[in-house]
């Protein structure tokens, strides 16, 4: 029995180096038909050779080679020529390079620590090349995120400012005066706005400031004139009127040549009665001509 068995264990071991495949672990009744060397467990790990850097510099092994690297703690591989840090190139990109292909300048670097290197955006490197228009928005600017030390004079112009872009809770008034602002030829200035003449509403006192106070005075005064000239215009209107009366006109034409209404001979009587009768003098009337009699 003990003989059977082993000229069965030489036959697995003879069948297996004729295949050319060895499968260690688990199922080794199934191998994969593509493999050489297949392990199979649900318990076990592979361990690879385990070097420090001294002892794997020193090993000039076919390319493919494989090593863990306890001082780096990290798998190397070789490349035929020199040993490669898996971790490395693993964690970075192949051919990575900062130099600029599109731009005139680069706006990345990349800065080493220890086993790692750090992608950065270089000091001082992004400019107007790098921002399309449009690129920046309202939305991408977090408040209070640009100081006044970061905008050079004249950096904004009145181009890049949108109409009700700045308001009036954003000014510091303090820090704007009018001697911050020159007007050429064409714009409204001081001498546009102040006049010489006396009681000018209009003053330059730092800004101008306008007062309705001389216009309204001057109104009350006119209006005052226009109540009595209203006024007696009714009362000469009156006095028309009554001179006017139908009752003192006639259309008697041989009181004139006119066929217009002439005052009558009773409105006449009436008004010298009215005459004489405040006078000294007495009028007597006969059949010969009328005389006046001093009284």
């Amino acid at each position: 029995m003990k003989r059977a068995l082993f000229l069965l264990f030489v036959g697995l071991l003879f069948s297996s180096t004729v295949k050319g495949q060895i499968k260690i672990g688990d199922n080794p009744q199934n191998i994969d038909a593509a493999s050489v060397l297949e392990l199979e467990s649900d318990s076990r790990v592979l361990v690879i050779t385990r070097i420090n850097t001294t002892q794997m510099n020193a090993i000039v092994p076919s390319a493919g080679a494989i090593v863990y690297n306890t001082d780096l703690q990290c798998l190397h591989y070789y490349d035929g020529s020199q040993w490669i840090n898996i971790c490395e190139e693993v964690g970075g990109i192949p051919n990575l390079t900062t130099e600029p292909l599109v731009n005139t300048n680069s706006t990345l670097i990349i800065t080493p620590n220890g086993e790692n290197n750090h992608i950065e955006v270089a000091p001082n490197s992004i400019r107007s090349e790098q921002i399309v228009d449009g690129g920046i928005n309202g939305d991408d600017i977090q408040d209070n995120s640009i100081g006044q030390s970061k905008i050079g004079n004249d950096a904004v112009g009145r181009n890049e400012i949108a109409e009700n872009a700045v308001g009036l809770e954003a000014l510091d008034t303090d820090e704007i005066t009018l001697s911050n602002f020159s007007n050429t030829p064409g714009f409204i200035t001081g001498a546009n706005i102040v006049s010489t003449i006396a009681g000018n509403a209009i003053t330059d006192n730092g800004g101008a400031y306008y007062s309705n106070t001389p216009v309204l005075n001057e109104i009350a005064v006119n209006e005052g004139d226009i109540a009595t000239n209203t006024s007696s215009i009714q009362t000469n209107a009156n006095e028309i009127a009554l001179k006017e009366d139908a009752v003192n006109k006639s259309d008697n034409t041989a009181l004139g040549n006119s066929p217009i209404l002439f005052p009558t001979q009773n409105a006449v009587k009436t008004y010298v009665d009215t005459q004489i009768a405040g006078s000294a003098q007495t009028v007597v009337s006969g059949n010969t001509p009328n005389s006046i009699i001093p009284g």
